[in-house]
């Protein structure tokens, strides 16, 4: 586990059962108890290490990564809590297993390639890593033609997305890259230029195509000229068998023997940066709610099967601030005509009291409630901090699947008269990577270019 820390301030981390999430609250051992570590922290940055013992992961019981949604047997780690017990705000923090460095563009790089490599190796450790964090679904919408997005919240990819992203990866590796111009709506793939030649690279299929040499990988071009270099390879991953129809479909869709022109990038802007107020807590939970909670404008489970709906997998973020003390304040953006005392927050005499906070995080919010204990307290919710609506305990509607994707939004408390707040929880669902959670332990594709499938 690594984090970059500001003060001083103490860690609780806790490793649950997580009994009500599927698949697991229905496939449980008497040797599932939870266990809690506290890490003080006194300087920055910080790391510590947990040992989570045993023989068994997940990784070990998951199916091979291949273009459809994988199916895992067993999981030994479910849950794990990270709280800020300490009075500082806590920046940063990430777990890890030594392997998951993909908070930003730039480490989902440096996670691929190493110093040294030519530009085909790099091309080809970039495509091995994505393909082994992606299957074949979408969310509909702009969400997962960010890869940074794809590692960790999602964990797939259409076509479309899968070469939208793989351009922007390659692009930020150093190499240009434009979109193909495949017939078929159906299909979308990506193009890179390296050694003086576009190349064309299909992460959505797991494929690439080798002309005669058996070494250079085609492009757009090549292809439309020999429709025997697609047919002779395979598609899909090790999950699919063989299908000569859908190779002569795979070969039928490049005809364009004319040059083609334009780049193609990914959409940036997003990290995986965090900051846990004193009181604030993540929890990455390995499974997922019953019905699903997640983000996407398609339906996943209509769409691409139960076993896609069954990689969803969801967390939490709560934030409990202390009332008891004057450190809930530094929390807040905002506070007006407020009075602490022994028995929590009350308005000043003849005034409406207002406290604004403000929840972000780096996962979607997919769904979420208020924790209230008080007298006639009065919440509003925004999204920009400017317009508001006033709000109840459940605010599951609030974030409807198919609705915009919310990272972040503002909450109001107004409390007038006689009104109390004497404890508050907030407390959102997340949508968090399964593909990240369940397939890091996946070796990085540093082992030298991967092989591929050819037939004769």
């Amino acid at each position: 586990m690594t984090m970059e820390l500001i003060g001083l301030v103490a860690m609780a981390v806790c490793a649950t059962a997580c009994a009500d999430l599927e698949p697991w609250g229905s496939n449980t051992d008497p040797t599932d108890v939870p266990r809690k570590h506290v890490e003080e922290i006194s300087s920055s940055p910080h790391q510590y290490s947990i040992t989570q013992r045993g023989t068994m992961d997940g990784y070990n019981c998951c199916s091979p990564i291949g273009c459809s949604p994988w199916t895992q047997a067993w999981e030994s780690n479910r849950s794990v809590r990270l709280e800020n017990i300490g009075e500082a705000d806590v920046v940063n923090p990430w777990l890890s297993n030594g392997r998951n460095h993909f908070r930003t563009i730039d480490e989902l790089i440096a996670t691929a390639c190493e110093p040294g490599m030519t530009d085909r190796e790099k091309v080809l450790a970039i495509y091995t890593l994505q393909r082994r964090h992606r299957f074949h679904a979408t969310t509909g919408d702009d969400e997962v033609n960010n890869p940074v997005k794809v590692f960790n919240v999602y964990g797939y990819t259409l076509c479309g997305n899968d070469a939208t992203c793989l351009a922007g990866l390659w692009r930020s590796a150093g190499m240009p890259a434009r979109g193909a111009r495949p017939t078929s709506e159906s299909h979308s793939v990506s193009e890179v230029f390296f050694d003086d030649k576009w190349h064309l690279v299909d992460g959505d299929l797991h494929c690439y195509y080798l002309l005669p040499d058996n070494e250079t990988i085609a492009g757009e071009q090549d292809i439309t000229r020999d429709h025997d270099l697609v047919k002779r390879t395979h598609h899909y991953g090790i999950l699919d068998r063989d299908d000569r129809l859908m190779d002569e479909h795979n070969a039928s869709v490049y005809v364009r023997e004319d040059e083609g022109s334009g780049s193609r990038d990914c959409v940036r802007g997003h990290n995986m940066d965090m900051t846990l107020r004193p009181g604030e807590a993540i929890t990455w939970r390995w499974g997922h709610l019953m019905p699903y909670k997640y983000h996407g404008i398609l339906d996943l489970k209509a769409g691409w099967g139960e076993q896609a709906a069954a990689n969803v997998c969801n967390g939490l973020w709560e934030y409990r601030p202390n009332f008891s003390a004057d450190i809930w304040r530094q929390g807040a953006e905002s506070i007006a005509a407020i009075v602490a005392d022994d028995k929590g927050l009350h308005a000043e005499a003849d005034e409406t009291g207002t406290i604004i906070w403000k929840l972000r995080s780096p996962y979607v919010f997919v769904g979420g409630r208020l924790e209230i204990e008080g007298e006639n307290a009065q919440f509003l919710l925004s999204w920009d901090g400017q317009e508001w609506q006033e709000v109840g305990e459940d605010l599951d509607e609030l974030f409807p699947r198919a609705g915009e994707a919310r990272y972040e939004y503002f909450l109001k408390c107004e409390l007038t008269g006689d009104a109390r707040l004497e404890s508050l929880g907030i407390i959102n669902d997340l949508r968090v990577g399964g593909a990240v959670l369940n397939r890091a332990a996946s070796s990085p594709a540093r082992t030298g270019v991967p092989r591929q499938w050819c037939r004769g």
